[in-house]
């Protein structure tokens, strides 16, 4: 008779049991998950991968070394602990942590490895261990909005790229234990107004600030050997610099592109390099390296001992229009005078027997050119964008015309040129492309240098 109720106490007893059966399931089912899969995979002491999504992370204390590539692109993460038992971490930990926002790292930290905090984006500030020796190559490479960091007074080198395109650094004191800076350690770092180097650097790399647009105020210790090649490069508003009486090397393209130049100093004891008027030389004076980019003066006169004019040696210079180069010079570098857009007359000598690549790239203020009887080829890009170029000299010395030798040379109508026509054609026939503006000009052939003398005085 009692059988429905029955049936209905069973169903009321039934429902908890399921219940504690699922959470019994789930139970087992995270232990055997966290057992497996645990959030921090240690090995050993090292923490090899963490595989959770949290925003703040504290690191257990079991861990020594936080290993390779642990936290790489977790993009949840905005804040670290990182405890005392640390030591070390690994190449690329926390590279492409995007919301990694401030870092503070235990003073035990010894060694960080190339790469650790690459690419992280929102990070601002960072606490350097105070016992780390060296800031290995890209530790904060792309950190973009890196506004503070101290090197501390125990790191004798700066890593290739360290800081490269931290674009919101603005200062950085570099300790006297820093002997090193290597390449493009702090290349385009916009916002980067004013560099001090304490007093023991001796090597500043390639590039080391290369597209600083912004650095003001740089000072190069008298401990400096070596200055690499473009270290300087379009660092745009330097507008001084002085040369210690140890640096033995200057690299090519050192000071290119630095627009507010206007003079460079060198030490009088200085063995390998000089300067007269603010413009650095060799120290025979054979060969102008640079010549101030905002250097004043509508002309320029160089000393008769000059036989080589230096790769980029007058480029981007803003005021200068004329240039008489000396009998002696030989060579003209790659980009030499490239982007100067007021300079409208370049006189050389027969002597030149080298133009170089890019040697008066977009001159736009260029309007004829007399190349020497020696010359024999027109590198690429020689003319390139040359807007204004009318009339050109060419002797028949010349054999080839590289590849966009003449690109860009709107303007040109007429080439005198020193072989016959048949030379000529065979020339336009086996010039290089883009630079299909010499079909089109009118040519005088058996131009000579007496005709063009002649030609001026009538």
């Amino acid at each position: 008779m009692n059988t429905a109720n029955d049936k209905k106490n069973a169903k009321k007893h039934l429902w908890p049991d399921a219940v504690i059966a699922v959470a019994a399931a789930v139970l087992l089912i995270w232990v055997l998950y966290t057992i497996f899969f645990p959030t921090f995979r240690i090995r050993k002491g090292v923490l090899v991968e963490y595989r959770g999504n949290d925003a703040q992370v504290v690191i257990p204390d079991s861990v020594t070394s936080i290993g390779n590539e642990a936290f790489r692109d977790c993009d949840t993460l905005i804040d670290v602990t990182i405890p005392d038992s640390v030591t070390s971490i690994g190449k690329y930990a926390f590279s492409g942590c995007t919301k990694l926002k401030v870092l503070v790292i235990p003073d035990t930290v010894t060694t960080i490895d190339k790469g650790a905090f690459d690419s992280c984006t929102s990070l601002t500030t960072a606490a350097l261990p105070k016992n780390l020796t060296e800031l290995a190559p890209f530790i904060f490479c792309d950190c973009t909005k890196l506004t503070n960091v101290t090197i501390p007074p125990t790191v004798t080198s700066v890593g290739e790229g360290a800081f490269s395109s931290c674009y919101s650094l603005t200062a950085i004191n570099i300790p006297r234990s820093v002997t090193v800076i290597n390449k493009s350690a702090f290349s385009s770092c916009k916002c980067l107004t004013d560099v001090h180097m304490a007093g023991d650097v001796t090597s500043i790399g390639a590039y080391a600030f290369s597209d600083c647009e912004n650095l003001e105020s740089v000072n190069i210790p008298a401990s400096v050997t070596e200055i690499g090649d473009h270290a300087f490069y379009y660092a745009d508003r330097i507008q001084t610099l002085t040369i210690p009486q140890a640096v033995e090397t200057i690299g090519e393209f050192a000071f290119y592109g630095c627009r507010s130049l206007t003079d460079i100093d060198v030490a009088s004891r200085n063995r390998n390099y000089t300067s007269r008027g603010g413009v650095l030389y060799n120290k025979d004076v054979s060969t102008v390296i640079c010549y101030p980019a905002a250097k004043p003066g509508k002309s320029c006169r160089l000393p008769a001992t000059v036989t080589k004019i230096d790769d980029g040696a007058f480029g981007y210079c803003v005021n200068l229009r004329m240039i008489a180069l000396p009998t002696a010079v030989t060579s003209i570098g790659a980009d030499a005078f490239a982007n100067c857009r007021l300079l409208e007359s370049v006189t050389m000598s027969d002597a030149v027997t080298k133009i170089g690549i890019g040697a008066f790239m977009n001159c736009t203020s260029l309007t004829e050119m007399s190349l020497s009887d020696s010359v024999e080829y027109i590198d690429e890009v020689t003319f390139y964008g040359c807007s204004s170029l009318e009339t050109i000299t060419l002797p028949a010395s010349v054999k080839s015309i590289i590849l966009e030798a003449f690109s860009g040379c709107h303007s040109l109508k007429t080439v005198y040129y020193g072989g016959s026509e048949s030379d000529w054609q065979h020339l336009i026939d086996t010039m290089g492309d883009e630079n299909d503006v010499l079909r089109d000009v009118s040519v005088a052939y058996h131009y000579t240098a007496g005709d063009l003398i002649e030609s001026y005085q009538s």
